[in-house]
């Protein structure tokens, strides 16, 4: 539960949240998304993907993910075959990535292009890349 402070900001279980008017709580939102994005092993391993080639056709993602978790068994990704990856992509991790405007998805072309409209994801994703051990370009 958030209590008012008389400055305007406002806490929220130990955190400081600064009033819209400073434009800390948009600050706040967006890093919540980034990593309610970041947090799911399928949207990071096709950020990683897509942060080096900017636009992948759904294929090229779906056998990037493939070798990706051949090479890494222990990565939670729910399924070995290129049909469960390719599901999970098409109708989970693309459209997260979409909504959150990550990515720009066109179901009929099966293109994918990489928005830079976050410039906290790119240190985010590098973070999480060196945790798990992938070379990622990061620009």
């Amino acid at each position: 539960m958030a209590h008012d402070k008389s400055d305007g900001s406002s806490t929220d279980g130990g955190c400081e949240l600064l009033s819209s008017v400073d434009g800390g709580t948009e600050t706040y939102r967006r890093l919540g998304l980034l990593l309610d994005v970041l947090s799911n092993c399928h949207r990071r391993f096709a950020l990683y993907y897509l942060l080096e080639h900017e636009v992948a056709t759904v294929e090229e993602l779906t056998q990037y993910l493939l070798r990706e978790y051949q090479e890494r068994p222990s990565l939670e990704h729910g399924g070995g075959d290129f049909d469960a990856v390719h599901t999970a992509l098409v109708h989970g991790t693309l459209p997260k990535l979409a909504g959150a405007g990550i990515v720009e998805y066109d179901t009929r072309s099966q293109m994918v292009r990489y928005r830079r409209c976050y410039t906290e994801l790119p240190p985010l994703l590098a973070a999480c890349a060196t945790l798990e051990g992938v070379s990622v370009s990061v620009d």
